[in-house]
């Protein structure tokens, strides 16, 4: 007869996040993990993703002629009538690239602060402000890109003159690529402000059980009951020595 399972003891939690200097027992997030695992918290989640979503629209055009008819002129030329956030042709690099690395060294520290191997401060700044600022550059060089006036042409914005007389402008304006990397870009800031401050809470997975009871809810109403798991051994345990069953009851018998 096989001995009853011994119930392995629950490692002890631990701080999601690390302590806020100069506030005793306050956390950057609320929540807590087990020990030894990495836990990621909201704004880890969005500096993370926003960081990766800056670096994977830059691929798509930033900016692209504003004008139709002077798109339709540079197409039957074989020109190329929009440019992505890597192209030194609009006078967009090297302020652009110094937009993307920033964004991708910043998730590059959320994800570090998830593995607690973010221990260490640049210029005396601490890892968390490191991150906010290096979003908050990464959306202000956008933001500068984004509203200025942008135009191949050198002075004052003078109108093209086709060949057959018709003034069309040369303008570029801000295009999909460049709307996406402005919206990733509040969502890195977002996150680097929220693990800064202590806000969001923990991403815990499995979720706690108040969420999953929710979710285990039925078409009528009810929650679904869990079914009871089978016993490994249907026969009561054996006596352990030197403990007896309370008087007036005979041992166990077997069916």
């Amino acid at each position: 007869m096989s001995a009853p399972p011994m119930s392995r003891p629950m490692p002890p939690t631990e701080s999601v996040t690390e302590p806020i200097p100069g506030a005793a027992g306050r956390l950057t997030a609320r929540g807590s993990a087990r020990a030894g695992t990495p836990t990621a918290t909201v704004g880890d989640l969005l500096t993370v993703v926003g960081g990766l979503l800056v670096l994977a629209f830059s691929k798509l055009p930033f900016v692209s002629y504003t004008d139709g008819r002077y798109t339709a002129i540079a197409d039957r030329a074989d020109l190329p009538t929009s440019w992505t956030a890597w192209t030194s042709a609009t006078f967009l690099a090297p302020l652009s690239w110094v937009a993307i690395l920033a964004a991708v060294v910043a998730a590059v520290l959320g994800v570090l602060r998830v593995f607690r191997r973010d221990r260490f401060g640049v210029l005396g700044l601490r890892p968390a402000q490191v991150r906010v600022l290096l979003s908050s550059l990464t959306l202000l060089i956008l933001f500068c890109l984004g509203v200025s006036s942008k135009t191949v042409m050198f002075g004052d914005d003078r109108p093209a003159t086709t060949s057959t007389g018709i003034k069309v402008t040369s303008t570029l304006s801000l295009d999909l690529g460049g709307y996406l990397m402005l919206l990733a870009a509040v969502v890195l800031l977002l996150g680097t402000v929220l693990t800064a401050s202590g806000a969001g809470g923990a991403v815990l997975w499995p979720p706690p059980s108040g969420v999953r009871q929710v979710f285990m809810r039925t078409p009528g109403g009810g929650t679904r009951r869990r079914r009871p798991e089978p016993q490994a051994d249907a026969y009561p345990a054996p006596p352990i020595p030197g403990y007896g069953p309370p008087g007036g009851y005979g041992p166990p018998r077997r069916y």
